[in-house]
């Protein structure tokens, strides 16, 4: 910091402004992690039009469509294995849309911020797989399953996309679930 005090900034804390500032002044986000439960630091990069370059992993998987340069679909940059080489491939590639395809820059941004992972579009695909799971176990099993079907009805109460659960039904929703694939 001290040898190139207007090109690195150090600061040791937290502050949520300061980070908002960051994610909003940033043209690019490199999230690399080696293992990601669920990760957040991409979702509010993609609202302000930051462009996230994540490892495969977990909710980065989840959340980040790689972009395909010739359907001008997705919403960042990915790579798969942990290591320099291809993270550094996945930085010179988002370089090179950057510098030399403006057009691609600017629908990949759009992407990135209408990209939807609200509650109502989570309550929407819950509400798909559970369907799912009951017409499944409908149609395909027998015997006791019959009485599984009766109970997930029980489970699952919907009013458009608004879902109810029962919190004691949690894990048999897993195992109904698993018993549908």
């Amino acid at each position: 910091e001290a040898k190139y005090p207007k090109k690195v900034k150090a600061y040791l804390g937290y502050s949520n402004e300061l980070a908002h500032q960051i994610y909003a002044a940033s043209d690019i986000f490199l999230m690399p992690s080696k293992f990601e439960p669920c990760g957040l630091g991409q979702i509010i990069a993609l609202k302000y039009g930051t462009i996230p370059i994540v490892r495969e992993t977990g909710g980065l998987v989840d959340t980040i469509e790689a972009y395909n340069e010739y359907e001008k679909k997705g919403n960042g940059f990915s790579f798969a294995n942990f290591n320099a080489h291809d993270m550094m491939h996945a930085i010179r590639y988002a370089l090179h849309i950057y510098k030399n395809d403006p057009e691609s820059w600017h629908k990949l941004r759009l992407n990135a911020m209408n990209s939807d992972f609200s509650w109502e579009r989570s309550a929407e695909t819950y509400y798909e797989v559970y369907q799912d799971i009951i017409i499944h176990i409908d149609i395909g099993k027998e015997g006791k399953t019959k009485e599984l079907i009766s109970e997930i009805k029980g489970w699952v109460v919907a009013e458009g996309y608004k879902i109810y659960i029962k919190p004691e039904c949690y894990a048999a929703c897993a195992i109904a679930n698993m018993i549908s694939k």
